[in-house]
């Protein structure tokens, strides 16, 4: 079976299942954070023009669809950029419903040996069952958005790998990038990318381009004072949240620290809204200066031999 077609959700039914589905007729992660810049575009400019009216009521109707915060569950709301949207209650208790399944599916992965060495969010679908209604075959109510790892081109059964720079630069974990140690743990470096992809979640950017302090200023700024430049970096994010990712999460693992488990991970996410106040948070959003867009994260190179 191609690796493509390897599919990781985190229902107890489907957990470790894999099935051939053409994933082209489905949406991964990486959509759903860029379309709101898409359609905002388009929106723009078709208001610009008096010739299209029909065109401003079809995008207006559809950017209604994610900056309203009614609907928990939409994916819509994830494409959100809005101040008022960004940190509100209802988009956080997404991102932190999503990220724990995300995390548990990588938990599966590990608690079977396997280390997907590639997380990003072109690797993860987003399936949305809100319209569906009862499952075939399964004959029980599902509402939620469902989210499933996929793509194991550069999965590992190894506990220590000596193949650095394996994955895309921006997600890739600093004891990945530099062969400091002869190997490096590959669980380890999953929990580094999946704090990347939360980051993407919540601000739809990336804090650096790669972790070189020699390549990359972003970076050598966050290796001086991590929790200052994450706080700078990422307008609204709270000083607990910048010292969790900071010491369990993005921590230095070549000097004897050890980063969370991917299920404590994702438990810890699910209280996101706790974490930033409980009340809805303005926020501009990422500092443009200093971290990067995920369009051009996307043209990294990866060394996957498995591509899109």
């Amino acid at each position: 079976m191609d690796a493509e077609s390897i599919m990781f959700g985190t229902d107890s039914s489907s957990m470790g299942s894999s099935m051939h589905i053409p994933l082209d007729a489905l949406e991964d992660l990486f959509f759903w954070l860029e379309q709101a810049r898409d359609l905002e575009v388009h929106s723009q400019s078709s208001q610009a023009s008096a010739d299209e009216e029909e065109h401003v009521e079809i995008s207006d109707s559809m950017y209604s669809m994610f900056s309203g915060v009614s609907d928990v569950s939409s994916p819509w709301l994830l494409a959100s950029r809005e101040p008022n949207v960004l940190l509100s209650f209802n988009r956080l208790q997404l991102v932190g419903s999503m990220f724990h399944q995300m995390c548990e599916a990588v938990q599966f992965c590990h608690d079977h040996g396997i280390s997907h060495r590639d997380i990003k969010p072109e690797n993860f679908i987003v399936e949305d069952h809100r319209n569906v209604g009862v499952i075939p075959d399964r004959g029980e109510w599902h509402s939620d958005v469902v989210v499933k790892l996929t793509d194991f081109g550069l999965a590992t059964a190894q506990d220590e790998c000596d193949d650095f720079k394996c994955g895309s630069k921006p997600y890739m974990a600093f004891e990945c990038r530099h062969n400091i140690t002869p190997t490096y743990n590959p669980r380890q470096a999953d929990i580094w990318s999946l704090g990347i992809v939360l980051l993407n979640l919540i601000f739809h950017r990336n804090p650096f381009k790669e972790p070189s302090v020699q390549r990359c200023r972003s970076f050598a700024a966050f290796s001086v004072a991590p929790i200052k430049f994450l706080m700078k970096a990422f307008d609204g994010l709270t000083f607990d949240v910048a010292r969790y990712l900071t010491d369990h999460v993005f921590c230095d693992v070549t000097r004897s620290c050890k980063r969370v488990t991917a299920h404590e991970f994702g438990v810890w996410a699910k209280r996101l809204p706790e974490y930033f106040g409980m009340s809805d948070r303005v926020s501009m959003g990422a500092c443009n200066s200093i971290t990067t867009s995920l369009s051009d994260s996307r043209r990294e190179n990866s060394t996957s031999i498995f591509r899109r």
